[in-house]
């Protein structure tokens, strides 16, 4: 949709994606873009030396003049979308720009919430108690970040 915006094209002349790599240290996200129309009108092509340019429309998509708490039809849903806004959250969209952008890393979360998130994984998983006690270990002493 920034692409769009920046390039004042309707934002379905373009498809996007992505692609995770893994390595022993880290995990590479590939986010691509390509021309949507049959006759390649090149405005992927555009925005290749419009880098810093589509981070920052981006920044202003996800920022939403509704405020909504994860995603609205004025910032990021359309028709197109539908079948996957259930996984949409601006919030997070925002610290992963954050952090490809600036290096900046979430704040750590509570141990209070991590909590509340491992016996969500427990009801989900139907996890015996020992091995509840392992996983919840496992999560106090990697000091989760959510990004």
């Amino acid at each position: 949709m920034a692409a769009g915006q920046l390039l004042d094209v309707e934002f379905n002349d373009l498809k996007g994606g992505y692609r995770l790599r893994y390595a022993p240290d880290k995990v590479c996200v590939d986010i691509f873009l390509f021309d949507s129309l049959l006759s390649e009108a090149g405005y992927s092509s555009m925005l290749a030396g419009c880098i810093i340019d589509l981070m920052e429309v981006t920044y202003k998509v996800l920022e939403c003049k509704n405020h909504c708490t994860t995603a609205c039809h004025d910032c990021l849903k359309h028709y197109w979308n539908q079948r996957v806004q259930n996984l949409f959250d601006r919030h997070l969209a925002k610290k992963l720009l954050d952090w490809s952008k600036n290096k900046k890393t979430a704040e750590p979360i509570s141990y209070d919430r991590q909590v509340t998130l491992i016996k969500g994984i427990k009801e989900m998983a139907s996890l015996e108690e020992d091995n509840f006690d392992i996983v919840f270990e496992f999560s106090i002493r990697s000091n989760f970040h959510c990004i």
